[in-house]
């Protein structure tokens, strides 16, 4: 008898004869109301690409040379994040100039970046041969999107005051750029 209930039931459960109720937020008469919700997390806050300099070539022997490079590539930032407190950039030289088997005295790497087409990245002057310095801040509550500096130099200044020779080679530096919350 209950295998024949069963049965029963499934039945008219499958042909629609036996009505399921299900119950809306607000209902009356022939119109009902219910809610959907979602919540928003902030997105990624990132680095799209960052500047090169290249300051081309110099004198051996001189006992201070301050040369100027424009920026190779833009600083880039995909800021999905809402924006709410803003971003900064900082960079900092941490590894000089330097050839393998010489190091280059550099008291000064300046980076001065330009803005953005709409401002909401703003380039600062900032000397990043020593310490971590800002070089460029993001405005909050912008729209999601890329911001990309525009143009752009660096001034770097080479010193010899011991007047020993450095040797002569293609020399290269390290700058880590570090991506942070707020301005």
């Amino acid at each position: 008898m209950k295998k024949t209930s069963l049965l029963i039931t499934s039945l008219a459960l499958l042909f629609g004869l036996i009505p399921i109720v299900a119950n809306a937020d607000t209902v009356s008469g022939t119109t009902g109301s219910g809610t959907a919700t979602i919540t928003l997390t902030p997105g990624t806050l990132q680095f799209i690409s960052v500047p090169d300099f290249t300051f081309g070539s110099q004198a051996v022997g001189v006992t201070s040379v301050t040369s100027t490079a424009l920026a190779t590539g833009a600083l880039t930032v995909g800021d999905y994040s809402g924006g709410i407190t803003g971003y900064n950039v900082t960079a900092q030289m941490t590894q000089g100039f330097t050839n393998g088997t010489s190091t280059l005295v550099t008291p000064n790497f300046t980076v001065s970046l330009g803005n953005s087409e709409d401002g909401a990245l703003t380039g600062i002057s900032g000397n990043i041969a020593t310490t971590s310095t800002k070089i460029a801040s993001g405005a909050a509550n912008t729209s999601a999107g890329q911001e990309a500096t525009i143009g752009g130099d660096a001034q770097l200044t080479i010193t010899n005051a011991s007047g020993t020779m450095y040797t002569q080679g293609n020399y290269s530096a390290t700058i880590d750029y570090t991506l942070g919350v707020g301005i």
